[in-house]
């Protein structure tokens, strides 16, 4: 809806529930799209009687000259509403505009602004980062004797992921404050990186700031919406119970230093997991993204945690090194859904520029 709005278009929907022939239930929607400044009228109407999976819609699309084109296209009632909407759009006012000629020819991008990035889109950016985590795990270098090569080593899948985000140009960097504080993140969680190589000498410490303030920022590029209670309660609760497990095995300013880092990275995962509601379809798979990223994160520090506190887990550093890496690669990839603001963005400077004309 935020997109329709940016393209100064207005959504008029009704729903009837009432209608029965012979003695069926139908449910009819319709659907009518105003363009604000040019009394451009796109509109789709369905009927169901059951929860079938294919129905049949029919569009309509009228442009102000009194020309129109219409014709029918079978759906999958599968998808949800605003995919219905978006793809009825993107597909079907895109065909019409091909089959009307006297439309002028800017609109059509207009709705090719509205195209979401896809996932596959993405792959090769990453090829990278999958290469430095694989001479990682194929070196192995010994932590028992630090220095800065295995420091390079362990950070280089991060610095990829550096590359990963500045590859969609410093303009996207420039116009999405998400992805600037993502990015931040990365650099601190690289910081840290290399702390953490040196702990024995007394650099944990170092590294457990640094990653604090990673999950700081990575909690702002999340946001505060949606709140998400539920959410917040669970990684509350998993947060409560990981420190009181951690409790009787910490001394000295790790008491409390522990405490405050297990509530940073907790709430982070909250603004995480919040922005996944799979009952209303309000998310996308880069929210997806950083749900699991956030998981992975919270799970290779609690990891972390028991095997520096509490006893030995077994094969610990493969544990520690692989939902780490998957982690930061996830969340890198949440920062993707800032291109779909942009696009909206764009769509909209090209609206204002349109109407100066």
């Amino acid at each position: 809806m935020c997109l329709l709005k940016a393209l100064n278009i207005n959504a008029d929907v009704s729903v009837d529930h009432s209608v029965r022939r012979d003695g069926f239930k139908f449910k009819t929607g319709e659907l009518v799209l105003r363009h604000t400044h040019t009394d451009l009228t796109y509109s789709f109407t369905h009927q169901s009687l059951t929860h079938s999976v294919i129905q049949p819609f029919s569009h309509s699309f009228t442009h102000p000259s009194g020309q129109s084109v219409s014709h029918s296209v079978t759906h999958s009632l599968t998808q949800s509403v605003s995919h219905s909407v978006t793809h009825s759009l993107t597909h079907s006012l895109t065909h019409s505009l091909t089959d009307s000629h006297s439309l002028k020819p800017p609109l059509y991008n207009y709705v090719d602004l509205l195209a979401p990035p896809q996932v596959k889109s993405e792959g090769p950016k990453l090829v990278p980062f999958f290469k430095a985590t694989c001479v990682y795990f194929v070196l192995w270098l010994p932590t028992s004797s630090p220095s800065w090569f295995s420091a390079l080593i362990k950070c280089l899948p991060i610095f990829c992921l550096w590359v990963f985000l500045l590859a969609h140009g410093f303009s996207f960097l420039r116009a999405n404050s998400n992805a600037r504080k993502i990015l931040a993140g990365l650099i601190f969680s690289s910081l840290g990186d290399a702390f953490l190589i040196w702990q024995e000498q007394g650099y944990f410490s170092h590294g457990l700031l640094m990653f604090a303030i990673t999950h700081i920022l990575y909690s702002a590029a999340f946001g505060m919406r949606p709140l998400n209670p539920a959410a917040g309660l669970l990684t509350g609760s998993v947060s409560a119970v990981s420190y009181a497990l951690l409790y009787p095995y910490l001394s000295g300013p790790f008491t409390y230093l522990v405490a405050v880092y297990i509530a940073l990275i907790g709430f982070m995962g909250w603004r995480a997991i919040a922005g996944v509601r799979l009952t209303d379809d309000l998310w996308t798979w880069t929210r997806l993204s950083a749900c699991l990223g956030a998981v992975l994160f919270m799970a290779s520090d609690l990891t972390i945690a028991v095997n520096k506190f509490c006893f030995p887990v077994p094969h610990s550093r493969a544990i520690i090194m692989a939902t780490y890496y998957a982690a930061q690669m996830l969340i890198a990839l949440s920062a993707v859904e800032c291109q779909d603001a942009a696009n909206a963005a764009a769509a909209a400077q090209v609206v204002r520029e349109k109407k100066r004309m």
